[in-house]
């Protein structure tokens, strides 16, 4: 029986998630199927904003396994977060909010037209998260999609596979966005 070590990583919010194995050959995939979140649950803070002010999404994610997860949490609380959660925010007629710069770059991994290529980084420490236990993270909405017009809008958190199906949704939630008062 040969003996393989296998490394699977993979991107949960604010870092990088990773977990370690001996496994037999041809049997991996059964094994990393036991490392596993649930599906996220989103919140926020408040369901009424004015145009212009920060609009924070908290997501929650609980370990669903049966063994500890190493989540890599960034320390300097750098936007990270908004790199590893597919966001979608629409208007009260179904329609994709605008999007911010940042959420342009998030989206297509390249800068805008005359915008110098730049590499995140992060500084991050381990955190095991027990099964059972919830991972939390946070990502400003502000910083993806642009609310200067007021409306209602939902926003979910949506991943799906290179062929386009949906692996998983979080739950929808609405809030509505006020005018700036002068």
């Amino acid at each position: 029986m040969r003996l393989a070590k296998l490394i699977i990583c993979f991107e949960v919010g604010a870092g990088a998630i990773a977990a370690q194995h001996q496994t037999t050959a041809g049997g991996p995939e059964e094994r990393f199927a036991k490392l596993s979140w649930s599906k996220p649950t989103i919140r926020m803070d408040h369901d009424v904003v004015k145009a212009g002010d920060k609009i924070r999404l908290l997501i929650d994610r609980t370990n669903v396994s049966g063994q500890p997860i190493l989540a890599g949490e960034d320390l300097k609380n750098r936007r990270t977060a908004d790199l590893g959660y597919c966001v979608q925010v629409r208007s009260e007629k179904g329609e994709l909010a605008p999007e911010a710069k940042w959420g342009r770059r998030v989206r297509t991994g390249k800068p805008e037209p005359g915008e110098a290529e730049t590499v995140q980084v992060g500084s991050f420490h381990d955190r095991y998260v027990q099964p059972g236990s919830t991972y939390s993270d946070a990502i400003e909405l502000d910083g993806l999609y642009e609310f200067n017009r007021p409306g209602k809008y939902t926003v979910q958190i949506v991943n799906v596979d290179e062929k386009g199906k949906v692996i998983f949704e979080s739950n929808k939630i609405a809030f509505t966005v006020t005018k700036q008062e002068p």
